[in-house]
């Protein structure tokens, strides 16, 4: 992912709080990791996205992230 627009208020709400960021993608998976896959991974069962939902951009360890990459069987 690269960043295309930086933080800026969430348009979807006046709330100062609600931030949102615009990314442009670099690379796709060869194969979709869906929600259900990552749910059903014991090696994933600590990822942020289980335990806070409405992330839709968080921190991966790098087992995580290597994990997430065999899921989509690579780029």
């Amino acid at each position: 992912m690269k960043v295309i627009r930086k933080a800026h208020q969430d348009l979807t709400t006046s709330d100062p709080q609600w931030v949102s960021v615009t990314f442009e993608p670099k690379k796709t998976f060869r194969v979709p990791v869906m929600l259900a896959d990552i749910k059903a991974d014991a090696e994933l069962w600590e990822i942020g996205l289980l335990r806070q939902p409405r992330l839709s951009v968080m921190e991966l360890r790098k087992d995580e992230f290597d994990r997430v990459l065999e899921l989509a069987k690579g780029f």
